[in-house]
């Protein structure tokens, strides 16, 4: 089983690939498996949810041939209400 900064270290360069950019990975036992949490955000604009799900896509893909296939993988944006620190945050949804 991967470790979370092994799970980091493989996705982000998915991720990055999707134009995205990986904030987080969790990993929580759930039994037998483990429930996987990606979560990722864009440097540039809100990710639409067509976006979300080919990044999802991608992940699942990725864990399912990293040997991970027991595990429930769940995938997100940045919530609205979490904090946004980054310096990409500031300047989304200003008007250029």
């Amino acid at each position: 089983m991967a470790s979370r900064d092994e799970l980091l270290s493989y996705l982000a360069p998915i991720v990055h690939s999707a134009s995205a950019v990986l904030e987080d990975v969790t990993i929580t036992p759930a039994g037998r498996s483990r429930v996987i949490s990606v979560i990722v955000d864009s440097e540039s604009h809100n990710l639409s949810l067509d976006e979300v799900t080919g990044i999802s896509r991608k992940v699942s893909e990725a864990l399912k041939w990293a040997g991970s296939g027991q595990d429930e993988h769940q995938k997100a944006s940045r919530h609205p209400t979490q904090n946004a620190n980054d310096s990409r945050h500031h300047g989304q949804g200003q008007a250029a």
